[in-house]
């Protein structure tokens, strides 16, 4: 069995175990829906149909939702109506029947307070001082307060608080109090400051260290350098790239997201030698796939209707080649993830000659463009 399928076992079995829970004291629900409360006093019965005995002798009849308001010898009074019903016990604990939101709440005189749902099953606490809730019963503990969640089920154990969470399962073992760590029979996953080690049968799978990732195996053994991103991941890193998506108006599309430069910004006319200028708009492009990228970049050049085709395709070609080229030599981003294409005047995003069929100098300058994806 799988660690995962082990994870999702354990789960069914705490939310049927959760959605049965009952707790005989002082409230529970009966096999024939009959509500109980129990104090050192008092026994409480409201049966399904609305009747209601208190130390086995019948006081009220709230059926058919009658409006009563009485009270007993020893001072004990209830009042229902459509709404519910509502005891007072001579000793100051009070019990409350919600029928809307079938709820049965038992207010102590300590000041705890036990909440049983009709539907659920689930019982709950209120602490008198304020702490935290408890869910009781079927051998399952919850307890929330201010340390976090604590959830007892026995042989399982899974624990919340500022420090992290912890999950003991008896054999699986998960915890991120100190960085992420995983352990099954079969596998080990640990994370930290230092990176991340993955181990199997005790020995070392996977090891992710300062951006370098080294993957063995019985045979073989792969490593896979990823310095060049640099500290992608840091938070300043993250904000500057959204500044970046928004200056180069990136656009989210089926192919990756899509960058699109003009060719003034980046060449001379009929050139394919990058401008100066060119260089700023470049370095926010690496900044961005530093961040982005996970697989591969391509870099498509495009031109306007001026020319031959077969000359347009060549320089649309070289323009790609020389913007991968630059991110390569000078923006350190690896040659193995960038590709260049050529369309020439093949895909045109405007027209380059109006309806009459006179020249469109601005839809032009439109089809002069070069496209980056970055998937």
């Amino acid at each position: 069995m799988t660690f995962y399928n082990k994870i999702i076992i354990y789960s069914i079995l705490f939310i049927n175990i959760f959605l049965s829970t009952s707790y005989a004291n002082p409230l529970s629900l009966d096999s024939n829906g009959n509500i109980r409360y129990r104090d050192n006093s008092y026994f409480v019965l409201i049966t399904r149909d609305k009747k209601i005995f208190i130390n086995n002798k019948f006081l009220a009849d709230c059926r058919n939702n009658n409006s009563l308001d009485i009270e007993d010898k020893f001072n004990n009074s209830i009042e229902c109506d459509e709404d519910g019903i509502n005891i007072e016990l001579s000793n100051e604990n009070e019990l409350e029947y919600d029928f809307e939101e079938e709820e049965v709440t038992a207010d102590l005189e300590n000041g705890d307070t036990f909440t049983l749902n009709l539907i659920t099953k689930n019982i709950t606490k209120d602490h008198s001082n304020g702490v935290g809730v408890n869910v009781l019963g079927g051998g399952l503990n919850i307890k929330t307060g201010p340390s976090g969640v604590n959830i007892d089920m026995g042989n399982s154990h899974i624990q919340t608080g500022d420090s992290g969470v912890e999950v003991d399962l008896g054999e699986d073992y998960i915890s991120t109090k100190n960085g992420v760590q995983i352990s099954t029979p079969e596998i080990d996953l640990i994370t930290d400051s230092e990176g991340v080690d993955i181990y199997t049968n005790g020995h070392t799978l996977v090891d992710i260290n300062d951006n370098v990732i080294n993957v063995e195996t019985n045979t073989s053994s792969l490593t896979v350098d990823n310095s060049w991103r640099g500290d992608y991941l840091s938070e300043q890193s993250i904000e500057t790239t959204k500044e970046i998506i928004k200056i180069l108006n990136v656009k989210e599309t089926k192919r990756g997201l899509k960058v699109n430069i003009p060719n003034k910004v980046l060449f001379d006319f009929d050139s394919y030698n990058l401008r100066p200028e060119s260089k700023l708009k470049l370095s926010q492009l690496s900044k961005l796939i530093r961040t982005k990228t996970k697989n591969n970049i391509i870099v498509i050049g495009h031109t306007d209707s001026k020319g031959s085709d077969k000359y347009n395709m060549e320089l649309s070609k070289k323009r790609a080649l020389s913007v991968i080229r630059y991110l390569n030599t000078r923006e350190n981003i690896p040659s193995s993830l960038l590709l260049a294409e050529g369309k020439g005047e093949r895909e045109p995003i405007a027209k380059n000659q109006n309806t009459d069929g006179s020249d469109n100098p601005l839809g032009r300058s439109k089809n002069r463009r070069v496209e980056i994806f970055i998937q």
